[in-house]
């Protein structure tokens, strides 16, 4: 059952939602089929009719769950699994309405809209800009580097705008160096991030013009002023004098573009933000759906995600999402919406590319050491949430020749080290695998 990635293509969830009459509607209506009481009630009834026992007449494949479920495990902490079929049928269900705090998988809704409104080609740039001309190895004025969000901007990129200065004979810029990060506005990180979480790398400071993720780098200066620095260093080492200072303000419009740089497009930087969970890589998404409608910020990037949950059903007011990356503890959503989401995604043009940037177990990503050897390895496709006290995995089971799956499964409220709690949910979904398989 063990499948690499490369070999296995949406084209699975493909066939099953071909199947259905409303496969190109990005909703669908939640089919619930009888209650599991009410279906074992009907059974006790019909097995004292005919005189033969429940096992006999009916071997539930659900019982591993159900009895995992019953596990110490599962009852010290709060946990919501709903499991469906692409069609909306619910197979397996366990407190799907309740809300819980999700963590990373909310990066499954910011890449969904990304996908859908930005576009999977899409790419984003970085330019060096000025408003005179070269004069005898000299640039008069002032040289500005403004970013358009790009977060995938490295410091080794940085040589390939060097390197433009170089081949137009500039050895120096008589004015300053100024960093443009203006297309964002507003706070640089989200509501309900926790203080003591803003100094690590994995909580970094949003900008419009970043480098490195905007890693910590013991410079207290603003992030976009840092990669101006940065650059300075790199035209010194190329024997580039910049006469003036590095500070950070606005391009006049009239500046003249003396280099781009472009991104990765948007398919390669969700695969990224799914596959190593990058928070960085969600909240930049998140301004840019804000986008040219409004300004590149947090609330309006928000606001352009809520609309598009609002178009797979998501009610508001029945869910609450402060950030992009579920790193906020503001965060609240349902094992049942989670599932809609999938669905939806599943259904959409970039569904393969969704599916593409998804952690494939026992494989790579975040489900790189999990599920090794159980009969989940290379079928379960999923997005992991992990803070403390909360472990989520929201994805699909793509069995070869199977009817695919989407599944939600949330646990909260658990003290100590994630660990455990994952094991017990690798275990949960290798119950589902068998009972489907």
């Amino acid at each position: 059952m063990n499948v690499h990635p490369d070999t296995v293509s949406f084209t699975a969830l493909s066939r099953g939602l071909s199947k259905q009459p409303r496969a190109l509607s990005l909703t669908s209506p939640r089919s619930r089929r009888p209650g599991r009481w009410r279906a074992a009630l009907a059974m006790l009834a019909l097995c004292a009719t005919l005189g033969a026992s429940p096992a006999a007449a009916h071997q539930d494949p659900f019982h591993r769950l159900d009895l995992l479920l019953a596990e110490p495990a599962a009852k010290q902490s709060h946990l919501g699994l709903e499991v469906r079929r692409l069609s909306g049928e619910v197979l397996y269900a366990h407190h799907p309405q309740r809300l819980f705090t999700p963590a990373s998988v909310v990066k499954l809704a910011t890449a969904f809209a990304a996908l859908r409104h930005l576009g999977p080609e899409t790419r984003f740039k970085t330019e060096l800009l000025a408003t005179t001309d070269v004069t005898l190895g000299e640039l008069p004025g002032d040289v500005w580097l403004k970013g358009y969000g790009d977060p995938t901007l490295r410091i080794s990129d940085l040589d390939a705008f060097v390197m433009a200065l170089q081949e137009r004979g500039v050895k120096r810029i008589v004015g300053d160096l100024i960093a443009d990060a203006t297309l964002f506005e507003g706070p640089r990180h989200p509501s309900g991030w926790m203080w003591d979480d803003l100094d690590a790398g994995f909580a970094a400071p949003m900008s419009a013009l970043s480098l490195d993720a905007n890693a910590p780098s013991g410079l207290s200066e603003p992030p976009e002023q840092r990669v101006a620095l940065r650059l300075r260093e790199r035209l010194a080492e190329a024997g580039i004098t910049l006469a003036g200072t590095v500070r950070v303000g606005a391009a006049p419009v009239e500046a003249q573009v003396l280099y781009r740089h472009v991104s990765a497009p948007v398919s390669e930087i969700v695969r990224d933000l799914n596959k190593a969970s990058n928070n960085f890589y969600a909240e930049t998404l998140i301004r840019h759906l804000g986008l040219p409608q409004a300004t590149g910020s947090h609330a309006a990037g928000m606001a352009a995600l809520s609309e598009t949950l609002d178009a797979i059903g998501w009610e508001r007011g029945r869910y609450r999402l402060a950030d992009g990356s579920g790193l906020s503890r503001y965060d609240a959503v349902t094992p049942a919406q989670m599932t809609d989401l999938l669905l939806a995604a599943a259904r959409m043009p970039e569904a393969s590319v969704f599916l593409a940037s998804l952690p494939v177990a026992g494989v790579d990503g975040t489900l790189a050491a999990r599920m090794r050897g159980m009969r989940a390895e290379g079928v379960v496709w999923a997005k992991t949430g992990t803070m403390s006290g909360v472990s989520s995995l929201c994805g699909y089971v793509l069995i070869p020749g199977k009817e695919p799956l989407a599944f939600a499964l949330m646990i909260n409220g658990f003290v100590g080290s994630a660990r455990p709690v994952q094991e017990f949910q690798d275990r949960l979904i290798d119950a589902l695998i068998e009972a489907v398989d």
